[in-house]
């Protein structure tokens, strides 16, 4: 919770909302959900028995913020970007 203060993420804006949600969904719910906490895609050598829920879930955070960064959304009355 510090860290999001001190870096001023602003949990009103619907992108970083959905992009903090989508990490704890994933992260938490996989590490519950799946046997072993594992997602069941495995990488060679890095991932053999699959990849754990916390870094699919660092990943697909990074990925969902990368498509966000691509494609540009309208602003929304209020928003400063």
């Amino acid at each position: 919770m510090a860290l999001i203060q001190s870096e001023k993420v602003n949990l009103f804006d619907p992108k970083q909302l959905a992009v903090g949600a989508i990490i704890l969904i994933c992260g938490i719910g996989g590490n519950l959900a799946l046997p072993s906490g594992v997602f069941p895609f495995n990488v060679p050598y890095l991932f053999p028995n699959g990849i754990p829920a916390i870094v699919f879930a660092a990943i697909l955070g990074i990925f969902v913020n990368l498509i966000f960064l691509i494609f540009k959304t309208p602003a929304v009355r209020g928003d400063k970007a």
